[in-house]
């Protein structure tokens, strides 16, 4: 008897983009938005310490009339994330499965759920790794490997800040007001609400341990709140807060990725990241299109679905499709997703933080 595959590749994309990929600290607070644009490399130009970025043109279409130098002007291919999977009739064969309480044979719909809500959590963290990345300065392949680096390609130093916080007489609200000028003096043309720094467990154990800083909370009248701190339980992720000064917020995150290479954290030890909050377009995720005839120059669609509130954040554009093996063996499962997280004012934007001691 022949077998059907029932499932068309925009009915998977479609599926695999509904799971709840609630996973990632930075994907939570929505720190890059996405961006669909319909090409897989991007311009980005260097003008006064500000990265413009745009989708690179087609072939023959009109350029800019604006000369620019060539260290001024890079592009870059969107890093493309596949993900290969299988299902085999022995994967289904004489197995059983619980629905609703009740013991069933294990069938394809069921097993391609499976497969789907995996391949929506492997593509999660990829996104979570990259984006943090980005919030360094770096865009970074899946398996760790540097791909560009913004502050060296542009020929820009990155700020960072030694809290020293291993040492007693350090002035701790004078590193925070440096870190909250720094920011604050450097974005251009973009609104700043405040800095959040996120950090390591050691740089927050450290800064609240210190003895300025005790001083400052063990004489307050709200002493026994700020003794147990608030944690921020989002993107599977319960990190402690702490804003001391009320221009620089503190939070610890202590997230990391399984690579090829091993685990890697995404915040080193006794170091953090700064940005400022509330801006417009200071940050965003650029999602090309599949490399499928399906979207082939084509907006990655990602806001035609239904989805519950608060979800928006999460949705990735991942794309799924499936074909079947020789001879009715199994089937073959693709998925794919094409981003680049981008911080468009590197200088101003990314400080780092860490104590040496």
């Amino acid at each position: 008897m022949a077998f059907n595959f029932p499932f068309t590749s925009r009915a998977m994309t479609q599926e695999v983009r509904k799971y709840p990929k609630r996973y990632g600290l930075i994907s939570a607070m929505n720190i890059f938005p996405l961006e669909p644009i319909t090409s897989t490399f991007v311009q980005v130009t260097n003008e006064n310490g500000v990265l413009t970025v745009v989708p690179a043109a087609e072939r023959g279409a009109p350029g800019s009339k604006t000369k620019r130098s060539r260290q001024d002007m890079k592009i870059f291919q969107v890093p493309h994330f596949p993900v290969e999977d299988q299902i085999l009739a022995s994967d289904l064969q004489d197995r059983k499965i619980v629905v609703g309480g009740q013991e069933v044979a294990a069938n394809l719909p069921g097993e391609l759920a499976k497969r789907e809500h995996e391949a929506a959590r492997r593509h999660a963290i990829t996104a979570e790794y990259v984006r943090m990345s980005a919030m360094k300065g770096i865009v970074k392949d899946g398996d760790g490997t540097t791909l560009t680096n913004l502050f060296t390609d542009f020929g820009v130093t990155q700020k960072a800040i030694d809290f020293v916080l291993g040492t007693a007489g350090t002035d701790v609200r004078a590193k925070d007001e440096e870190l909250r000028a720094h920011i604050e003096d450097n974005v251009l043309g973009e609104s700043v609400t405040g800095v959040e720094c996120f950090v390591s467990s050691e740089f927050f154990g450290k800064l609240i341990d210190h003895a300025k800083i005790k001083a400052l909370y063990e004489s307050s009248p709200d002493v026994k709140d700020l003794r147990e701190f608030y944690r921020l339980k989002t993107g599977g992720i319960s990190g402690r807060v702490f804003n001391p000064f009320g221009g620089v917020t503190y939070i610890e995150y202590r997230g990391s990725a399984p690579l090829t290479t091993g685990s890697e954290r995404f915040i080193a030890a006794n170091e953090g990241h700064a940005i400022p909050s509330g801006t417009m377009n200071l940050f965003s995720t650029f999602a090309a299109p599949a490399d499928t005839l399906d979207e082939v120059n084509d907006i990655p669609s990602v806001t035609d679905m239904d989805l519950e509130d608060g979800v928006e954040q999460f949705v990735l554009p991942i794309f799924m499709s499936a074909e079947l093996m020789k001879h009715g063996k199994g089937v073959e499962l693709w998925s794919e997703m094409n981003i680049l997280p981008i911080t468009k004012q590197p200088y101003g934007a990314l400080v780092k933080v860490l104590t040496s001691n």
